[in-house]
């Protein structure tokens, strides 16, 4: 039984990988959006099922050099809520290309 579980575990693992590698090249190369920063895929949670995926992102930005702290916290917060916004709107053309 123990071992049944190591394999599943192995299994996600697998599959999370391939779709970290599958989804971050669509990000660089296919991803028509527009997004307000550079977009990182950190990592990728399968369920135990395989049916569903929780993508983690980070968004780089740069700041500006008159931009003041407060000024900036607040942008970053709006550019983070664009970029998720963004890659809901394209979720379908990634599980496509998943779906390949």
């Amino acid at each position: 039984m123990a071992s049944e579980n190591r394999g599943a575990s192995h299994r996600i693992a697998r599959v999370e990988k391939e779709i970290r590698e599958v989804l971050g090249t669509y990000l660089i190369g296919g991803f028509k959006g527009e997004l307000p920063g550079f977009v990182s895929l950190t990592r990728v949670a399968v369920s135990a099922d395989l049916k569903l995926a929780r993508l983690y992102v980070t968004l780089l930005t740069t700041r500006d050099e008159d931009e003041t702290d407060e000024a900036y916290a607040k942008r970053l917060k709006g550019d983070r809520k664009e970029a998720v916004e963004q890659l809901n709107e394209h979720k379908l053309e990634a599980q496509a290309l998943l779906a390949k």
